[in-house]
């Protein structure tokens, strides 16, 4: 660990070779979904790199890297269960307004994070993106 604090980069390679397995199941049984599971394991990797001050040899190396694996697996499971109560909430509120209305020129579905998240994002675009997307989109025009 010494010599991935001196940035060496053998010495990380070292370390993934003989934990990379032992931690990919680890994530793997948090997430049970592959390209996250390597995405984790990336990010595992990454802050050990980042942040090799922080590793406390009296622990061992072992655990320091299964609990840093099991808390980036758990923090991706709670970013995946947001988005999908976020989108739920969208796609509910957004049938129950459809219901309502044939066609709602001004789209404005109340207490949706993904809604502001959505605004938020067309209000960078240009003027005229903006146009293109407002008709296309929330006014139905193609």
């Amino acid at each position: 660990m010494e010599a991935v604090g001196r940035r060496e980069s053998d010495a990380i390679q070292e370390i993934y070779k003989r934990h990379e397995s032992n931690l990919r199941s680890v994530i793997q049984s948090v997430l049970h979904d592959e390209g996250e599971t390597d995405d984790a394991l990336d990010d595992v990797f990454l802050q050990l790199w980042n942040h090799a001050h922080r590793f406390m040899a009296a622990k061992g190396l072992h655990g320091f890297l299964v609990t840093m694996a099991r808390r980036r697996a758990l923090d991706r499971l709670r970013l995946r269960l947001a988005y999908h109560r976020t989108r739920d909430g969208f796609e509910t509120e957004l049938k129950a307004t459809s219901r309502d209305e044939a066609r709602v020129p001004d789209f404005q579905p109340q207490n949706s994070d993904l809604a502001d998240l959505l605004h938020g994002a067309i209000g960078t675009l240009p003027i005229l993106q903006q146009e293109v997307v407002n008709l296309t989109f929330f006014e139905g025009l193609s």
